[in-house]
């Protein structure tokens, strides 16, 4: 085929590693010669070793050296200036960044962006969202904002993926069309449980001995997925004893510091189940399978939520944060319900409620947002592009089910 790609990822910790694997999945799929740029100790990182080992067979791995994240203007920097010398280095035809967020504000910043990388190089990228989508606290942080969209549309993408809806549509109102009609929406890419049955999921996170309902908060247990929040309205919410709170997932030490001291009875009585490591994939799926109720107590989470998407996909139960992505989803798809994570005798409340009443029945508009979700449908949205500059037959797509927000350039949510 003669397609050179390379694929950048330089922060493949959590879902990003599992983003990467999957498009070299399809790429290599589809016959093209595929390198991968990442550092070493990424590869042989926990998540590495569940996403991104097993294609160490298929495909060459350019090693970079790690730049550690400090989530500030100099880190992107050094990432942007990274990443275009091994694109000069390796001159590919096709290059895909999975993890554009900080690097597409750098390349809309310098004075020549159209020249930063080989003419001949088709570049595609993935951002989490767009911040300018989401209400500011400050007038400081709403001037940032606007800063940061002027310099994402100053890119020249050839295409540019968000995750999220509600970015699409606030990014969507520029009057920049040829910028508008680079935009794309991507679905999550969701696969089946790789563990369904929950005495099999019990039996494997070590909890058989345990009766009675579980509510579950998967992902990693810390104070920007609301898990401080969670366990304050878990004891507030004074449920039967056998109603347990599974947290697995590496601790932050403010949460460590809770269930060691404010919280430590519960912990004693096994009302709370802590578990502070990474989660393997098994064990991850396995807080899935064994949910009566799924919490995610987002409080200010920009963009799409995997987490929301798999409980819905695993016909769980959600107890949401009712702002942004989380409560737009959760209540337009019949998704369970929301409350405002921050008021904890609200968020209390709606656990009991929650953790006691059926799940609603799901609705047309419910299916539609499961089959759009999908592992098949996200790697046919990434491929779309170089499938049709190489001449390879298009792949079924799934577009959004908002007829108004389409993959094919219609990207406002009306």
């Amino acid at each position: 085929m003669g397609q050179r790609v390379l694929i950048y990822e330089s922060l493949a910790l959590g879902h990003r590693a599992y983003y990467t694997s999957v498009l070299a999945e399809a790429l290599i799929a589809s016959g093209f010669d595929v390198t991968l740029a990442m550092p070493a100790q990424e590869i042989e990182s926990p998540e590495g070793a569940c996403t991104v080992q097993k294609l160490l067979g298929q495909l060459p791995v350019h090693s970079i050296p790690s730049i550690e994240p400090t989530l500030d203007w100099k880190w992107s920097q050094r990432r942007f200036q990274q990443l275009v010398s091994i694109t000069k280095q390796l001159q590919p035809d096709h290059l895909y960044i999975p993890s554009a967020d900080g690097i597409s504000q750098v390349w809309g910043s310098r004075l020549r962006p159209g020249r930063c990388f080989p003419r001949q190089t088709v570049v595609e990228g993935l951002m989490m969202r767009a911040p300018s989508a989401y209400p500011s606290v400050s007038i400081q942080q709403s001037a940032i904002k606007r800063l940061n969209t002027k310099l994402v549309m100053r890119t020249p993408w050839h295409r540019l993926h968000y995750l999220d809806p509600l970015s699409v549509k606030a990014l969507s109102r520029t009057t920049n069309r040829k910028f508008v009609g680079r935009l794309r929406l991507l679905p999550e890419a969701i696969e089946p449980l790789s563990v369904s049955n929950r005495d099999s999921a019990r039996e494997i996170l070590g909890l058989r001995k345990f009766e009675g309902k579980f509510i579950t908060c998967p992902g990693e247990v810390d104070e920007r997925k609301g898990s401080d929040l969670l366990i304050q309205a878990f004891q507030l919410a004074n449920l039967d004893p056998t109603v347990r709170l599974i947290l697995l997932g590496r601790h932050s030490a403010k949460i460590r510091h809770l269930l060691a001291d404010d919280y430590r009875q519960l912990v004693i009585d096994n009302r709370i189940i802590s578990i502070d490591r990474f989660a393997t994939n098994a064990e991850f799926d396995c807080l899935f399978a064994i949910a009566d109720l799924i919490a995610t107590p987002y409080s200010r989470h920009m963009g799409s939520s995997s987490i929301v998407i798999r409980s819905a996909h695993a016909g769980k139960k959600i107890l949401a944060s009712n702002w942004g992505w989380v409560g737009w989803a959760t209540q337009n798809f019949s998704l369970g319900v929301t409350c405002d994570v921050n008021n904890v005798p609200a968020f209390a409340e709606a656990i009991k409620q929650g953790i006691q009443v059926p799940g609603p029945d799901l609705k047309a508009d419910h299916q539609l947002f499961l089959q759009y979700h999908t592992l098949a449908n996200h790697q046919s949205h990434w491929l779309a592009l170089i499938r049709e500059l190489t001449g390879l037959p298009a792949q079924t797509i799934i577009d959004f089910p908002f007829p108004s927000c389409q993959s094919s350039g219609s990207v406002c949510l009306g």
